[in-house]
C-alpha cells in the first residue's frame, strides 16, 4: 500500500542498559517524525548524551538538529551502504514490532491510540517485566574479546539500571525462582498482563509494584524517574 495511508514505527534504545520505547507515526516525514521524536525521548529516565539513527532525512534535518542541540544531545548517523549500523534496532523488527504488531498494514487514522497504548502499556511492560539478554565479555587464549550470553545474564531494562547502583537485587533472583522473594519492608508484587508475558521467561516478570504515593503515567516524563526513585528505595 502507498506509505501516505500507513502507520509507521519508530524505535528507541539505549545500548547499555536496552531500555526500549516505542511510538508510531502517521508517515515518514519531518512534520510527523518530530513532535514523536520528541516524545520517546521524554520517556527514558536518563538523560541522553547522543543520538544515533540512519541516513533518513526525517532524522536529518535542520528542526532535528536544532532540538538536539538545544538539549546537549550529540547526534551521529550511520555509515551509508552499511546494513549493519543500527544492528540493535533492525534486530527488534521481528523479536518487538512484528511479534506483536503484525505484517499487515495500519491505517494512519489508529496511530494516536496506538501511540497512547505503547506509551501507556507496552513499553512500562518492555522495561520492566521483558527480560533482555545481556552480554559479558571474556577474552580468548588468542586475545579476542567474545561476547557470551549465559542465563544469569537475563535480566530486565529496568533491572539493569537499579543493578548498577545497588548490587545485588532481589529482582535477579525471583527471575531464577518461581517464588517471589521475602522482603525486609513490606511491599507489594504484581504481574506484567498474560496477554504480553513471555512463556519463555515467565518466573521473571516479578517486579515491585509502585507505592500507593507515587505518580501515575499520565503526570508526564518525570514518571519513569520517580519510579525508579521508588524502585531503588523497594530494593
Amino acid at each position: 500500500k502507498p506509505n501516505d495511508i500507513t502507520i509507521s514505527f519508530i524505535k528507541g534504545f539505549d545500548a547499555i542498559a536496552l531500555w526500549q520505547v516505542q511510538s508510531c507515526v502517521q508517515g515518514i516525514s519531518e512534520a510527523f517524525v518530530l513532535p514523536v521524536l520528541a516524545l520517546v525521548m521524554a520517556q527514558f529516565p536518563f538523560e541522553i548524551l547522543g543520538f544515533h539513527s540512519d541516513n533518513g532525512s526525517e532524522y536529518v534535518n535542520t528542526n532535528v538538529a536544532k532540538l538536539l542541540d538545544k538539549l546537549r544531545i550529540e547526534q551521529t548517523k550511520s555509515r551509508a551502504r552499511h546494513s549493519n549500523g543500527n544492528a540493535l534496532a533492525e534486530s527488534k523488527n521481528a523479536s518487538v514490532v512484528r511479534k506483536h504488531m503484525g505484517y499487515s498494514h495500519i491505517p494512519q487514522k489508529y496511530a494516536e491510540p496506538i501511540n497512547f497504548f505503547y506509551q501507556h502499556t507496552f513499553n512500562p511492560w518492555l522495561n520492566l517485566h521483558r527480560p533482555c539478554l545481556f552480554a559479558t565479555e571474556i577474552v580468548s587464549p588468542k586475545g579476542k574479546i567474545v561476547k557470551r550470553y549465559t542465563p544469569k545474564d537475563v535480566k530486565t531494562p529496568l533491572a539493569c539500571l537499579v543493578l548498577s547502583e545497588n548490587p545485588p537485587l532481589p529482582l535477579l533472583s525471583a527471575a531464577r525462582d518461581t517464588s517471589p522473594p521475602v522482603p525486609a519492608t513490606p511491599q507489594t508484587w504484581t504481574k506484567a498482563p498474560k496477554c504480553l508475558s513471555d512463556t519463555k521467561f515467565a518466573p521473571s516478570d516479578l517486579v515491585p509494584a509502585l507505592p500507593v504515593s507515587a505518580p501515575s503515567p499520565s503526570s508526564g516524563p518525570h514518571y519513569w524517574k520517580a519510579f525508579l526513585h521508588h524502585s531503588k528505595d523497594a530494593l
